[in-house]
Formats: structure tokens, sequence, C-alpha cells
């Protein structure tokens, strides 16, 4: 079960990798633009999830990925959101391997 809880963090890590990878990948293009993804933030997170540690837990790490889908669908988030606020809710463990893959 280790692996396989090992092989969903490193897709999401990966997925992720490859969005801040594209050319002209910029969350801020002026300052309305800052203004409007500081909003969509403060909404992103009244959806109260909790952070991803990146400890050996098969079915949480499947649950918190399908919980933070849903988010994303929801508020239609780009790739670009999706990236800068995923990463803002991991801790711990698997800060430290987005650290080491990016």
């Amino acid at each position: 079960m280790a692996g396989r809880n090992n092989r969903v963090i490193v897709d999401v890590l990966e997925a992720t990798a490859n969005v801040m990878a594209q050319p002209n990948v910029a969350l801020h293009a002026n300052q309305n633009d800052g203004v409007d993804e500081l909003y969509r933030l403060g909404k992103f997170q009244r959806n109260n999830l909790h952070t991803f540690k990146g400890m050996y837990d098969p079915r949480g790490a499947h649950i918190w990925l399908q919980k933070i889908e849903k988010i994303f669908r929801v508020m239609a988030c780009t790739d670009t959101q999706k990236m800068f606020f995923g990463t803002h809710m991991i801790s711990e463990e698997a800060k430290y391997w987005w650290k080491n893959t990016r």
C-alpha cells in the first residue's frame, strides 16, 4: 500500500511541476489580477480543506485529492490556480516532497 500512496503523491507533484514549467505561467499579470487572485484564494480556503501532510495514508490521500479536485471544478480554477492553491494546502512531509520536486 505504501507504494500506491507514494505513486498518488508523485503523480500530484509531477502534475504541479508540469504546470509550473509551462512558459508564461504567472499568477499576477497586473495589480488587479493580484487582488482577484487573493479573493479567489480566500474563497478557496473557505472550503476548510485540511492540509495534506504526505504521511502514509493511502485512503486519506485519495479522499484529499477527491475533495480538492471537487473544489477546483466548482471554482473553475485554471491549471495555474490549481498549482498555487493546491501547494498552499500541503504541509510537513508533502511540503518537503514539493520543495524537492520544484
